[in-house]
């Protein structure tokens, strides 16, 4: 959460998560792990009924040197611009 907030939410116009499709732990993760972040926009579209919002659909995951320990997939809401 921390990265993704880093990366994307503390420079974005972010109005929160309707939800999401998947969220695994193929892996445990320990205290001191190095974990690498990895996101990807899978889908973008702006809100029909609400112009002023985008719905940005999101594949994230995390690696532990080649070892994937965690992906999802998720909604992201974003103001749009103009």
């Amino acid at each position: 959460m921390r990265a993704y907030y880093d990366g994307v939410l503390a420079r974005a116009a972010s109005l929160g998560s309707p939800g999401g499709e998947e969220i695994v732990w193929p892996a445990p993760v320990f205290a001191g792990d190095e974990l690498r972040a990895v996101m990807e926009v899978v889908e973008a579209r702006r809100s029909r009924s609400r112009p002023n919002l985008g719905l940005v659909k999101l594949r994230a995951s995390l690696h532990r040197g080649d070892e994937m320990v965690f992906r999802s997939v998720f909604t992201g809401m974003f103001g749009t611009r103009g």
